[in-house]
Parts: C-alpha cells; sequence; structure tokens
C-alpha cells in the first residue's frame, strides 16, 4: 500500500540512527582494541616521526566538520560488501594481535573502522571521506619500512652535499666520518617525520581547495620532494657546521629542534608553489551527490525493506566486533604454563653445567620470557655457551622476536656483522643465523641462534612468526630462542666458525 510521507523526515531519522550507529560502533572497536590504541599514543607523544598525531588528529576531525553539508546531503545506504570486508579486515587484525606485529595491528585497527562505515553508511561516505581517512592513515605509526629507504638516500646524498665543504670526509656504511668525529644516520634521521608532515599538508590543501585528482597527486609529489630534500639540507649543515665547530656548536648536540626549524624554512617555498598553482578551489566537488528531494511520494513497503536491512546490516557488523575481542581474549589463554625446551643429548660434547640462571660473561636479555637458562659445554679446547629462552606464552613486547631484545651487551661488546651460519647435513637446519662481535683487537665472539615453535625448528623470522600464529591457534604457543656463543682470538676466526657449525648442527638433529 503507498501512502505519501515525509522523505525528509524519514531519511533524516534513518541518517541519524545509523550515523549514531557508525559512531558508536567505531567507539567499540577501539574500546574492544585499547592495547593496540594504547601502543600509538608514546609514539605521538614522543618526539619521534609520529609527534604530529595529535595534531593530525584535531585536523581529520575538523576535515570530516567541514564537510558535514555534504554527508548530510548523502544518501546512506548499508552494504553487504562492507560487512564482508569488515570480516576479513577483523581476521588480519586478529592476525596481528596473535603474531603480536604491532604495524599490522594498527593498520588492520584502521582497516576495520574503515569498513564499518562502509558497511554501515555505503561507499559514497567512504569516498567523501577518503582524504580525511587518508590523514588518518598518516598519523598512525605503522609507515616504519619507509625509513630505511629514506635512511639510504639521506645518508648519501648527505654525504656528496657535505663532501662539497668538507673534503676529508669519508662514508664508512651509515657513518659520516670527519677528522673531528663521527656522524651517524640512524633510522630517526631518515627524515620520516618530515615526509609524513608534508604528505598531510598537501592532502589537507587537497581537501580544503578541492583539487582534482592529478592536482592533488602533482601536489603531494612536490611536497614530498621538499619534505626530502629539507632533510638532506639538515644533515648536510650539521655535519659541516660540527666539523668547523669540532662538535662543539649547539644544532649538533640538538639536531631535531634544528632539523624541525629547517623543514619549517623549506615549507615557505612550498607554501608559494601553493599559492601560486594550487589555490583555485574547484567548485565541483569530485563525488557527485544527488540531492535530497522534499515531499516526494514514498513506498512504505520500500521503507520497510530498507529499515531490516539496516538492522540486519548492524546486527552483523557488531556481531562481527564481539566475536572478534572474544577470540583475541580466548585464544591467547590456551598455553601450557609448564613450558620447557630440553635440549638433545650430545655423545661428542661434555656437558660441563646445565641450567644455570645467569652467567658470567653473557648478559642476553629477552623480554617476557618465562624461563631463561645457560649451559656450558667442551670439546678439546674448545668451549660453547648455550643460551636459551622460554616462552610459555607471548604477548605484545613481551615475545620472542622483539626489536629491543639482544643477545650481548653493547656497553662490552661491539657488533661487525650479522649473517648466516651453514651447517651440516644432518641438521635440520640449512642455516642458522650468525651474529659476529668483536670486543679488542684480539677478541671475538660469534653467536648463532635460532628458534624453536611447538617442536618446529626455523631460523627465519617471518616463518617463526607464522608459525607461532599457528601455534597459539592449536592452543600450544611454546616457543623458545636458541643462542650459542664461542669465544675466540681473531686469528682463529675460521676454526671458531667450523666448531660452532658442527656444535649448532649436533643441537639440531635430522
Amino acid at each position: 500500500m503507498d501512502s505519501d510521507v515525509n522523505e525528509d523526515v524519514v531519511l533524516s531519522l534513518s541518517r541519524n540512527k545509523l550515523g549514531l550507529s557508525v559512531i558508536i560502533c567505531c567507539l567499540l572497536v577501539l574500546f574492544l582494541n585499547y592495547p593496540t590504541v594504547q601502543s600509538i599514543i608514546p609514539e605521538w607523544n614522543s618526539n619521534g616521526p609520529y609527534s604530529h598525531g595529535f595534531l593530525g588528529v584535531l585536523v581529520v576531525i575538523y576535515s570530516v566538520w567541514w564537510q558535514r553539508h555534504l554527508l548530510l546531503q548523502t544518501h546512506l545506504q548499508p552494504a553487504w560488501l562492507g560487512a564482508l570486508a569488515l570480516l576479513l579486515s577483523m581476521t588480519l587484525l586478529i592476525i596481528g594481535d596473535l603474531t603480536n606485529i604491532q604495524q599490522l595491528q594498527q593498520m588492520s585497527l584502521l582497516l576495520v573502522m574503515i569498513t564499518v562505515i562502509w558497511a554501515l553508511a555505503g561507499i559514497r561516505v567512504l569516498q567523501i571521506l577518503v582524504l580525511p581517512l587518508l590523514m588518518l592513515a598518516l598519523i598512525l605509526p605503522f609507515w616504519s619500512l619507509l625509513q630505511g629507504p629514506l635512511r639510504m638516500l639521506s645518508t648519501f646524498a648527505s654525504y656528496w652535499g657535505a663532501k662539497v665543504f668538507v673534503t676529508d670526509l669519508k662514508l664508512d656504511g651509515y657513518h659520516l666520518i670527519t677528522q673531528v668525529g663521527v656522524f651517524s644516520v640512524e633510522p630517526s634521521c631518515s627524515g620520516l617525520g618530515f615526509f609524513l608532515v608534508a604528505a598531510l599538508l598537501a592532502i589537507c590543501v587537497s581537501l580544503f581547495n578541492r583539487l582534482n585528482v592529478r592536482k592533488s597527486v602533482q601536489l603531494v609529489i612536490i611536497a614530498l620532494m621538499v619534505s626530502v630534500v629539507a632533510n638532506w639540507l639538515r644533515i648536510i649543515i650539521i655535519v659541516v657546521v660540527g666539523a668547523q665547530t669540532k662538535m662543539q656548536h649547539s644544532i649538533v648536540q640538538d639536531h631535531l629542534t634544528f632539523g624541525w626549524l629547517v623543514f619549517a624554512a623549506c615549507l615557505l617555498p612550498l607554501l608559494m608553489i601553493i599559492h601560486r598553482y594550487f589555490s583555485d578551489s574547484n567548485t565541483s566537488h569530485y563525488i557527485n551527490v544527488t540531492p535530497v528531494s522534499t515531499k516526494v511520494a514514498v513506498n512504505v513497503s520500500a521503507v520497510s525493506g530498507q529499515s531490516i536491512k539496516r538492522t540486519a546490516v548492524l546486527a552483523i557488523v557488531i556481531a562481527i566486533l564481539c566475536l572478534g575481542g572474544v577470540l583475541n581474549k580466548y585464544i591467547p589463554t590456551r598455553f601450557q604454563h609448564d613450558y620447557r625446551f630440553n635440549l638433545p643429548k650430545l655423545i661428542h660434547y661434555q656437558l660441563l653445567s646445565g641450567n644455570n640462571a645467569v652467567s658470567m660473561n653473557w648478559q642476553a636479555l629477552s623480554y617476557g620470557a618465562s624461563r631463561e637458562r645457560y649451559s656450558y659445554f667442551h670439546q678439546g679446547n674448545v668451549n660453547f655457551q648455550v643460551y636459551l629462552a622460554d616462552y610459555a606464552q607471548q604477548s605484545q613486547g613481551k615475545e620472542m622476536i622483539f626489536v629491543d631484545n639482544r643477545l650481548f651487551n653493547p656497553q662490552r661488546w661491539r657488533q661487525l656483522s650479522l649473517r648466516s651460519l651453514p651447517l651440516t647435513a644432518n641438521s635440520i637446519l640449512s642455516q642458522v643465523k650468525l651474529l659476529n662481535l668483536r670486543r679488542s683487537n684480539d677478541r671475538a665472539r660469534s653467536i648463532a641462534y635460532w628458534y624453536v615453535i611447538d617442536g618446529q625448528y626455523t631460523a627465519d623470522n617471518n616463518l617463526a612468526k607464522l608459525l607461532g600464529l599457528k601455534a597459539t591457534l592449536v592452543g600450544r604457543p611454546g616457543s623458545t630462542l636458541i643462542a650459542v656463543a664461542i669465544d675466540y682470538d681473531i686469528s682463529e676466526q675460521a676454526i671458531a666458525k667450523i666448531a660452532l657449525s658442527k656444535f649448532t648442527a649436533a643441537l639440531t638433529p635430522r
């Protein structure tokens, strides 16, 4: 039966309900994934590349508010495809949580929120919010993969630039060496912060000036080039001034503040370029929105069908979010409290001492390990020391493969290289990782290490994460880091490596 109803009233009520549903579901996502949210705050509160995070949040909120009229003119259409995308993104988030990969957790959290909007509000709303969502992505700390390439580019560009003024400058890896000191281009010196802020600025201009896609891409490229050059200039100036003042100038000590001053100076020509070439506002928005008509006849059965669809999609979205939260809480609770890895019996090596809680000459550090043990073996005139770090259960920051874990004391040893150590044919592994250290001109140490996850051996970090995910899902997440150290005179390096390879093969029998 057809009847005349005011479509404005119907659409307004529907839009308000759906809008409120989107907000509530997004807050539910943040609540259920509070540990991931909590991992973002320290990055925003630091002097690192994501220190613009809090300001970025305000920019994102304002950019959404700035488009409020466009959002109010858009029909909200719940999408089944969005619900399916939400299921996939939630699965990815669970994988990130169970493998304790922080960047994957943060990226998946953003994807979950995007797919919630898609499922409840429709694809047109996502089209309108694409730039604010991209701004939000630029303030989340999952861009660390860019640090390596940016660091390498900055090192080489700064070396050739500074060499014009410092003729005796030498390059050794990421170190710029002068007669008065050594300048290290650390990952924090890669310019990633400048890179992200420049991209954020370009996207803001693209949004507020309503630039088309071609002009937006051009502006982003120009802004990124300016940020990269600004970082090169920062390093070049620091090296030149440091060499001229024998490392006594203030900018050598406080290079972070100086870097932002250089970046701000480089923004001036960028702002002039924006004013000259990218300031014309495009009156026709890139999203084609059909205005809401007033007082037309609406089919009551169609309205009822849309209401049923909205309710069904909302129920599915809430169910997916709650199920994901329950699985994230339940799955890690299944583990063996008394997990312990036992070394195989070695026939050709004599056990001098086993399962010691500490070592007098080896200070390894494994955050979150449920048990750490040192054992000592001997064969002929060669001594081996074995370190075991058992993990009955792993969590974020308390995991077997973690950036802050270390196998040596940097105050006593200097790392020379990280390579692979081939093993003999009777080993289950073809190779393990080999860490080469130096303490003095004639004393050296080599450390071979690998992992055991639920009885499976690997020396590959990525495979270890996948095996850890599988073991966690079946309720047997017990994992162990195994490391073997051998000390030797530098002249006996070749003999020591052979002995270490044989001993490691004996610990990993086929």
